[in-house]
């Protein structure tokens, strides 16, 4: 019981009221779901003062409830240890509360009282300096935001500081700064905390002024005192407990500044009325009248003091601990002393070293357990920590599982509306090639002279009739250029295309067998249907095998896996995952593409900046690669669908850098004497197999299978080109390694 009362005088004697900071408040935030007043900070705080470890039950019961953010709960923490003297744990807790950057903006008030609380017992511990620079952060944050309350304390505790390390006028200066705000905030709101504020910094004053040897300055404030206590009695919340231990205290101040002015009447006078309060009896404020008696040299009367405080300690059994040390023994070493009694005083000389090495001890293992609780706290919050962390990873892998089961379903959509857009496609090549049937009829009576004039003969017309026998005898294109007077197979190719509006290897594919036309077209597509789901099911099939593989293994319990393995195999789940994204998003655009047959929007484009983000994709190509980008045209800019364009010149210098390993891929717009814009694309990769030059553009073709990909990009870039009035070939002409493609834009 003794102890719990020395706790709360000691508590209520404390000159810098920080922790008045969190008493002032509310309840604690979610305490709104408990009618119990045991789970406000108020009373948690005011608990720990006498029972700290029910105040620590009551904190581990809040965090179990798992509704308080974790700054809030290590803000109590450090609350209790702090007014339970267990300052490294205190100091522990605050950085964990003042870390989580949720606390400053969510409660700025309190956050700033735990800096100051730091700031305390740094200084508690004569870390000064350090005190200080806490101080002026949280006066810093304060004046932002116009927290008055948070700025008097910071006026104060830099004063506290500044009078310790005897710089008194600037700390006298702090005190009065702090004393005006504080003035301000109690004639505004009479309240405990505000209270508390004006009383400590008028306390401040007074002892700033009388340690620069100003006592009758300072006897100017003695009667603020006396008011200040006169008001407290009006002040809800404050308890006669904390009046009369107020009193106590300003009645020594008393006392002290008239002894010192000479004043003797009025200081015995104010003596005998602070020893006439309840708090005069306890042994820690009667050690302070035994230093009275002591330099007023009446031995007995310190004897007398002595023994009573003697006796408290005794009924307390606290006979070996710091208090005792100083209330009882020194004072009783240092009357014997100069009494001349050195006998009494060799024995308590003795009774200080026992004493002693018992208190070293006890702050040892009080040290070493209050490290040990540390280091456990923080092994268990590490343990949680981790815990957390693997339950996010297995969560984040359940999202991947289920997004990839959404991309699964998205896929069948997909492959049906792509199974139905082939059919409607196979139709439309049919009609196509029986419109050129019925054109070939006509060219043949035109060649006979039935009814027709020669001269509305049209050679270009002869032509295109001789080069669809070529092709449906299956001659190479490079023997139709040189029968039928094309310029090159580029200029075949264009006017074929412009005239029946098939390419001319498609014709050639059809042509072959025209009675069967119909059962050709079905075979096709069927033979396309499979080709896209088997290029597409092992496409798909690979990635989820290897994902769920991985899923399964980093989310069964108990396995063992290092942290490199884990890392590993999250990246190989989140690449493959990307490449599902990638190929649904082709598959998407490739829809988008052939669902209007209407050209696209023509745009002014300039083409250094085409050309310059066409290669910005392609940063992390193969070592040994090199990719370039050169406008040959003459022309700065064209007019064309600029988005489809560099889509485009994505996809073909994608294939190029793909099936290249060693060498260049460069990229050139160069312009030609009929006008047209052309952007070719040239690698020295494996080249184009002979023959496949127009199969490349067919969907799902792949010249390798054991290259990664579904065989959609070059097909992909036809249709836009289609789409921009532009053709795609490969440049048959070039002759050294590797492979040219030309994009030819009209003019």
């Amino acid at each position: 019981m003794k102890t719990k009362l020395k706790n709360l005088f000691i508590a209520a004697l404390l000159v810098a009221p920080v922790m008045f900071i969190a008493c002032s408040g509310d309840k604690t935030a979610g305490a709104k779901d408990y009618n119990d007043t045991i789970y406000s900070r108020s009373y948690i705080l005011q608990l720990s003062i006498s029972d700290p470890d029910k105040a620590l039950a009551i904190v581990d019961t809040l965090e179990q409830v798992g509704k308080y953010p974790s700054y809030f709960i290590n803000y109590l923490r450090s609350g209790i240890y702090n007014n339970s003297a267990q300052l490294r744990s205190a100091i522990h807790y605050a950085k964990l509360a003042i870390a989580d950057t949720r606390f400053k903006k969510e409660d700025l008030r309190n956050y700033l009282g735990l800096l100051l609380a730091i700031a305390q017992i740094e200084q508690m511990n004569d870390n000064y300096a350090k005190s200080i620079n806490i101080v002026k952060e949280a006066l810093e944050i304060a004046n932002e935001n116009g927290v008055e309350y948070i700025q008097a304390l910071c006026y104060y505790l830099m004063g506290r500081n500044q009078i310790v390390i005897s710089e008194l006028e600037e700390g006298l200066m702090s005190y009065l700064k702090s004393n005006d705000i504080a003035v301000k905030l109690l004639n505004a709101e009479p309240s405990a905390p505000n209270f508390e504020l004006v009383y400590g910094t008028t306390i401040g004053i007074i002892e700033a002024l009388h340690s620069a040897g100003k006592d009758l300055e300072a006897e100017k404030y003695l009667p603020k005192l006396l008011e200040l206590i006169e008001k407290a009695d009006k002040i809800q919340g404050i308890n006669e407990f904390y009046i009369d231990s107020r009193k106590c205290y300003i009645y020594m101040w008393f006392y002290n500044i008239y002894n010192d002015l000479g004043k003797t009447e009025e200081a015995e006078k104010y003596r005998k009325m602070s020893e006439a309060t309840q708090s005069a009896n306890l042994p820690y404020v009667r050690e302070r009248y035994t230093s009275y008696y002591i330099s007023k040299k009446d031995y007995k009367k310190a004897l007398e003091n002595i023994g009573i405080s003697r006796q408290f300690y005794v009924e307390d059994r606290d006979t070996f601990g710091v208090d005792y040390l100083n209330d009882v023994l020194y004072h009783e070493f240092n009357v014997y002393n100069k009494m001349g009694n050195y006998a009494m005083a060799a024995k308590v000389a003795e009774k200080i070293n026992v004493c002693r090495d018992s208190v070293d001890k006890k702050t040892k293992e009080e040290d070493a357990g209050e490290l040990a609780k540390i280091y456990e706290t923080q092994e268990k919050e590490k343990q949680i920590a981790e815990q957390k962390t693997e339950l996010t990873k297995q969560r984040n892998m359940l999202i991947g599982v289920a997004l990839l089961l959404v991309l699964g379903v998205t896929f069948i959509v997909i492959v049906m509306r792509f199974n139905r857009k082939l059919n409607r496609r196979n139709k439309t090549i049919v009609a196509t090639i029986n419109q050129m049937m019925q054109k070939e009829d006509q060219l043949t009576r035109l060649q006979l002279g039935d009814d027709i004039n020669a001269e509305n003969i049209d050679p270009e017309e002869i032509r295109l009739k001789q080069s669809l026998e070529m092709l449906k005898d299956d001659k190479s294109i490079d023997d139709i250029v040189t029968q039928c007077g094309y310029r090159d197979a580029n200029d075949f190719n264009n006017r074929f295309y412009e005239h029946f509006g098939i390419h001319s290897e498609e014709y050639r594919k059809w042509s072959k067998n025209i009675s069967s036309q119909e059962k050709t077209g079905i075979e096709e597509a069927n033979q396309m249907k499979q080709s896209f789901i088997r290029n597409m099911s092992h496409e798909i099939r690979t990635p989820l095998n290897q994902i769920y593989g991985f899923v399964q293994l980093l989310t069964t319990p108990g396995i063992q896996l290092s942290d490199e393995q884990k890392q590993n195999y999250t990246g190989i789940i989140g690449e493959q995952t990307s490449h599902m994204t990638q190929m649904l998003n082709t598959f998407l655009e490739m829809s988008q593409y052939e669902s209007s047959s209407e050209p696209l929007p023509v745009d002014t484009v300039d083409i250094g900046e085409l050309l310059t983000m066409s290669c910005s994709s392609f940063q992390n190509i193969k070592d040994g690669v090199e990719l370039s980008a050169k406008n040959n045209s003459g022309l700065v800019t064209l007019e064309c669908n600029q988005k489809g364009l560099l889509r485009i010149l994505h996809c073909i210098i994608d294939n190029a850098v793909k099936f290249t390993d060693k060498g260049l891929v460069s990229v050139e717009c160069a312009s030609y004497a009929e006008g047209n814009i052309v952007f070719s694309v040239t690698d020295t990769g494996k080249g184009i197999p002979e023959g496949d030059e127009e199969r490349i553009f067919e969907q799902f073709y792949k010249v390798d299978e054991f290259i990664p990909g579904t065989g959609l990009g070059l097909s992909l870039a036809r249709v836009i080109a289609d789409r921009m009035g532009a053709s795609i070939a490969v440049d048959r002409s070039y002759e050294a390694q590797g492979s040219r493609f030309n994009i030819v834009l009209k003019s």
